[in-house]
């Protein structure tokens, strides 16, 4: 069974369809909040935050890995959002701020906004599911599994929420000024 068809027999059974619209209207309620260019910023922050996350020398750093070397799940998952947000907080008012245009919530119709919100809880999703420890994982279900932990998953929700921001990008009307 391919990737796909997987996804469309997930949605068909009726308690997968409510939980796929919870997903989308989280998803429409998220972006609605925060705009289209928090909405990016968070976005960025999060591909930062990951880097960061999974180049941390955990083995060396007693006091944050277990007793065997791995990273503690909990402090992992903790680093992880504690980068997010605080990027999220001083990003506007750093050289990543001017250098990006992330001031204000940026203009986006509620169909973009949708989709970059699902975007961006999918791969939050995906990451720190894949920051649980291996015996975690395996108790999960296996559509859960499927849709964020196997490689195509993963692969998918790590480009497409890039992939969105360039295609859903605010089009430029040249010779007119730009607004603030």
């Amino acid at each position: 069974m391919s990737f796909f068809s997987s996804i469309f027999n997930f949605v068909n059974s009726s308690g997968n369809l409510l939980l796929v619209l919870l997903f989308l209207a989280a998803a429409f309620g998220y972006g609605m909040a925060l705009g289209k260019n928090r909405l990016n910023l968070v976005t960025i922050a999060i591909y930062f935050s990951l880097a960061i996350t999974k180049s941390i020398p955990w083995s060396r750093v007693d006091f944050l890995a277990t007793k065997d070397g791995s990273p503690n799940t909990n402090i992992q998952i903790f680093i992880f959002l504690a980068i997010i947000l605080a990027i999220f907080f001083l990003g506007p008012h750093s050289a990543l701020g001017s250098t990006i245009k992330i001031s204000g919530r940026g203009r986006a119709s509620w169909w973009q906004l949708t989709i970059l919100g699902a975007l961006q809880l999918g791969l939050l999703a995906s990451i720190i599911i894949s920051f649980l420890p291996p015996k975690i994982i395996a108790d999960l279900d296996p559509l859960i599994k499927q849709f964020f932990i196997s490689a195509e998953a993963q692969f998918l929700w790590l480009f497409l929420p890039i992939a969105a921001m360039f295609i859903l990008k605010k089009r430029r009307k040249y010779g007119a000024r730009e607004e603030e």
